[in-house]
C-alpha cells in the first residue's frame, strides 16, 4: 500500500517535469498573417509570425516554463552577427615643408571589403557613402576586388558608410583615423529582412487536452488562440 501511495503522489510531479512538445498555429485571414509557436525538447521554443505572401518574419526564441496550465515564454537574444572592421595597419602621417595641409586633419584609408565569412566581396554593387553631419555628400565605388582608397585633407567628411547589394551597411566614424595612413578589412553580414524579439516574457493558457495555447494579457484576459497543428518547419 505504501508503494502504491508513493507512485500515485509522484505521478503529478512527473507530468509537470516533462516538456510539452508540439506546433501551435494561429491564422489571421483578415491580415493574411500566420503566427506560430513551436515547443521543443528541453523546454525550448521558437515563435514566428509573418505575412502569408510576404518576405521577412518576426522571430523569437528562448525557453519556457510551465506552472499547472500556464506556459510562460522567456525570450532570449539571437546574438546575430553584425558587420565590423579590423585594422590591419595604422601609421602616423608626418608633415613636410612642401605640404601646407595639417596632417592631423588628413585621412588616408585603404579598405578591403569581405563577407562575414572572410571571403572577398567582389561586386560592382559595393559602395562607400561619404557622410557629413549625418547627411549624404557623395558615393565612391570599390573595384572588382572589393577594394577602395579614400583620402582627404579636410574635415568635411566625418563618416563612411560601406554597403553592398544584399548586405547590411556598416558606418565608420573617421575621428580615430585622422592623422594616420590606415589599412582596414571590412566584414559585411548578409542582409536580414526579419525582425527579432530579444527579451521579455509572454504567458499562455494551455487547454486540458493540450490542443490549444491561448495568449494571456497582463490583466489575465484571454487573447488569440493557437491551435496545435502538423506544421513541421
Amino acid at each position: 500500500m505504501k508503494l502504491l501511495a508513493i507512485i500515485i503522489l509522484t505521478l503529478p510531479f512527473l507530468g509537470v517535469s516533462q516538456p510539452i512538445k508540439g506546433n501551435y498555429e494561429y491564422t489571421d485571414h483578415a491580415n493574411m498573417s500566420i503566427y506560430r509557436i513551436k515547443l521543443l525538447d528541453s523546454f525550448r521554443f521558437v515563435k514566428s509570425s509573418g505575412l502569408m505572401l510576404g518576405h521577412g518574419s518576426f522571430l523569437g526564441k528562448g525557453y519556457y516554463t510551465q506552472n499547472k496550465d500556464t506556459i510562460e515564454l522567456h525570450f532570449e537574444s539571437y546574438n546575430r552577427p553584425q558587420p565590423y572592421y579590423e585594422i590591419i595597419s595604422k601609421d602616423t602621417l608626418s608633415s613636410n615643408k612642401w605640404d601646407k595641409n595639417d596632417p592631423s586633419n588628413t585621412v588616408s584609408i585603404s579598405i578591403n571589403l569581405f563577407e562575414d565569412t572572410k571571403i572577398p566581396l567582389r561586386s560592382l554593387a559595393s559602395l562607400v557613402d561619404l557622410i557629413s553631419n549625418n547627411s549624404f555628400v557623395a558615393t565612391i565605388s570599390t573595384d572588382e576586388q572589393g577594394r577602395v582608397e579614400f583620402f582627404t585633407t579636410e574635415n568635411l567628411i566625418d563618416e563612411l558608410g560601406l554597403r553592398s547589394l544584399g548586405f547590411e551597411q556598416l558606418k565608420i566614424p573617421l575621428r580615430d583615423f585622422r592623422g594616420f595612413r590606415t589599412c582596414i578589412n571590412v566584414y559585411l553580414t548578409q542582409e536580414d529582412n526579419n525582425d527579432y524579439r530579444e527579451s521579455g516574457e509572454e504567458k499562455y493558457l494551455l487547454s486540458k487536452n493540450g490542443g490549444h495555447l491561448q495568449f494571456l494579457n497582463d490583466d489575465d484576459s484571454l487573447g488569440i488562440k493557437y491551435t496545435k497543428s502538423e506544421y513541421k518547419n
